[in-house]
């Protein structure tokens, strides 16, 4: 992780999961994405599931990617494997690096990686929130530049690495108070796309 942070345009994908069927298709949308080197894939095994290790050792030679065991399963959404991650392998590196977060049910289309790269060259040292549907086709926000409950998920934003990070609650609507906790504490600009 640590060539990551000589680059400001490299990004490092978070994915918490529990093991479920799901991260197979997860893993499956990051393969052929643009990835450049430095970039990093960590899956955060909540309850070290064998199965994930299973799931990750499929595309291994195809992404870079790492798995770390987390003490459970603690059953809130990733919010406590997201905390520990961020607080023990980012917290007290600056910037340049960027993290996207996505659950192990989310699905990036062909080409994600290199249009949101494109926005984070665009708005170094902001937090990128972009557009998601979710399985109808139906956009999770409706209305930029409004930091809302209902306008924030876990895959729809980039953020900076920083050196200290609020916590992720373990509850729906986390996400929401993750970001704005972030920008009203660290004074991080939103740009969204």
């Amino acid at each position: 992780y640590r060539s990551c942070l000589m680059n400001p345009q490299c990004v490092t994908v978070v994915i918490a999961t529990l093991g479920r069927p799901s991260l197979k298709h997860t893993l499956k949308s990051l393969v052929g994405q643009d990835f450049w080197p430095g970039d990093s894939i960590f899956v955060l095994n909540d309850g070290c599931s064998r199965t994930t290790h299973a799931m990750v050792d499929d595309v291994r030679g195809l992404l870079p990617i790492e798995t770390l065991d987390v003490f459970g399963p603690n059953n809130d959404w990733g919010h406590t494997p997201r905390n520990l991650f961020l607080r023990y392998s980012l917290s007290g590196y600056p910037s340049p690096g960027y993290v996207i977060h996505i659950d192990d049910d989310d699905t990036y289309v062909p080409g994600a990686i290199a249009r949101i790269r494109q926005h984070i060259c665009s708005n170094l040292g902001k937090i990128v929130v972009w557009r998601q549907k979710d399985p109808k086709g139906n956009l999770v926000w409706h209305t930029a530049d409004v930091l809302s409950f209902a306008n924030i998920s876990t895959a729809t934003f980039a953020h900076p690495t920083i050196s200290s990070y609020p916590e992720w609650t373990p509850k729906i609507g986390g996400d929401f108070e993750f970001i704005s906790s972030l920008t009203n504490q660290n004074e991080i600009p939103v740009v969204w796309v």
